[in-house]
């Protein structure tokens, strides 16, 4: 009987453990998140507003970004990127992308945004050491448990540099999308 309960007292405060590091990483870590009101519009209208905004946007494919496409519940999901460049030779393998997760929700006469995990990606570095130049979760503050400390050096340059980017271009995909919802379905009629 002992046994058994040192075993659940155990997994208990494993399970607890984790949990608690769990929400020390994530408090860090940069989340943009909008509820944008379009007053008038029906769930549909924003639907495809919001979808016409990816297709006309996105840099690949859209069908390739889009992950989950639940009209009827509202709800589009995948994944957008931020292009990175570096111009000087000592931080050129910094060169590459920040990968974010979106997610958005979709009700009458408002829509909510959000962007998250937030991943820096090296495209330039040589196959050798390619991984190690790819930074990993952009974080506010701290490090991603991954990253070597001979990098904090270089993560503390990309983070300088990614930080701005990923605000300034959520902040505007959100007026961009808003505007995509209020233009509608852009319909030639002289054809």
């Amino acid at each position: 009987f002992f046994s058994s309960m040192k075993v659940i007292v155990f997994s208990l405060f494993a399970f607890f453990f984790n949990l608690c590091l769990l929400a020390q990483e994530s408090s860090n870590a940069i989340v943009r998140d909008s509820i944008i009101k379009v007053d008038g519009y029906s769930t549909k209208q924003i639907y495809d507003g919001v979808k016409t905004w990816f297709v006309e946007n996105a840099k690949y494919d859209s069908r390739a970004i889009l992950q989950i496409d639940k009209e009827d519940e509202g709800i589009l999901q995948g994944k957008v990127s931020i292009p990175v460049e570096w111009h000087s030779m000592t931080w050129w393998c910094l060169t590459g992308y920040v990968s974010s997760i979106f997610y958005i929700q979709i009700k009458e006469g408002r829509f909510r945004v959000k962007f998250y995990n937030f991943t820096h990606f090296s495209t330039v570095a040589p196959p050798a050491v390619l991984r190690k130049w790819c930074m990993g979760e952009v974080l506010d503050e701290g490090y991603p448990e991954s990253l070597k400390s001979g990098l904090k050096p270089a993560y503390n340059h990309m983070r300088k540099r990614v930080r701005p980017l990923i605000y300034t271009n959520t902040s505007q995909w959100f007026k961009d999308m808003k505007t995509s919802v209020e233009q509608g379905p852009r319909v030639e009629e002289d054809w």
